[in-house]
C-alpha cells in the first residue's frame, strides 16, 4: 500500500507541473522510476500471497507481471530514470 500511495503521490506532482506548464521532466522521471520499482514489489508480493495459483492460467497474475517488465522495456527502466534525475540535479556519474 506504501507503495502505491508513494507512486500516486509523486504522479500527482508530475501531472500538476505539466498542466502549470513548469518544467516536469524531472518529476516524471522520478514518477517512472518509482512507480515502475513499486509495480514490481507489488506483483512480487502477490505472488507470495496467492501461492501457486498466481502462476496458473487460471489467474491473470502472471500476465499482468509479464506486463510490468514488459513496459520497463518499452518506457525504460528505474535506472534510466535515476539517471535522467541525477543529471537535473548535476550528478554526473
Amino acid at each position: 500500500m506504501r507503495d502505491v500511495d508513494a507512486s500516486r503521490a509523486l504522479l500527482a506532482t508530475a501531472a500538476w507541473r505539466a498542466s502549470e506548464g513548469l518544467p516536469a521532466e524531472t518529476d516524471v522521471a522520478m514518477a517512472k522510476a518509482y512507480a515502475g520499482e513499486a509495480c514490481l514489489a507489488v506483483a512480487r508480493r502477490a505472488h507470495q500471497i496467492f501461492g501457486a495459483i498466481s502462476y496458473c492460467e487460471e489467474h491473470p497474475l502472471h500476465l499482468i507481471h509479464k506486463r510490468i517488465q514488459a513496459a520497463s522495456l518499452d518506457f525504460g527502466d528505474a535506472q534510466l530514470h535515476l539517471e535522467t534525475v541525477a543529471s537535473a540535479i548535476g550528478l554526473e556519474h
